[in-house]
């Protein structure tokens, strides 16, 4: 977990001080659940549930799992150049672990942000391996 907090440390939180959830246990949910197949916060929240026991092991979760509003609310007001660097950083640095130096790896998330729900919809999420050896 901290390998993952480092490179979203730069990304800052939008939320008021009194916030309740930690910061990066919603951006690590979040992005799991989008590369999972979620397409928008509901969907967030739904495979939190679903995954809380194992989530647990690897998370703080001081109040449990971040409810769609939540997760609505970080991604409405997060900045949006901040974390595209940083989640640009994150999946090249798991494209280099996981191509072991054989193969290339592209690890990419596309969507929409619906500012007047709130939603996130993924429209595409790719995980590309290819040989780069002859």
């Amino acid at each position: 977990m901290q390998q993952f907090a480092n490179f979203f440390a730069v990304v800052p939180d939008p939320r008021a001080a009194n916030a309740r959830h930690e910061f990066m246990d919603i951006l690590f949910i979040a992005i799991a659940a989008v590369l999972c197949g979620a397409r928008n916060c509901s969907e967030m929240e739904l495979f939190g549930i679903a995954k809380e026991a194992l989530l647990r092991q690897i998370l703080k979760l001081p109040y449990g799992i971040p409810s769609h509003d939540t997760f609505s609310a970080v991604f409405r007001n997060l900045d949006p150049t901040a974390f595209a660097q940083a989640f640009g950083r994150f999946t090249a640095a798991v494209a280099q672990k996981l191509a072991g130096g054989s193969k290339a790896v592209n690890l990419s998330a596309t969507g929409d942000y619906n500012s007047t729900t709130g939603d996130f919809t993924a429209r595409r999420v790719l995980l590309e391996v290819r040989s780069t050896t002859n």
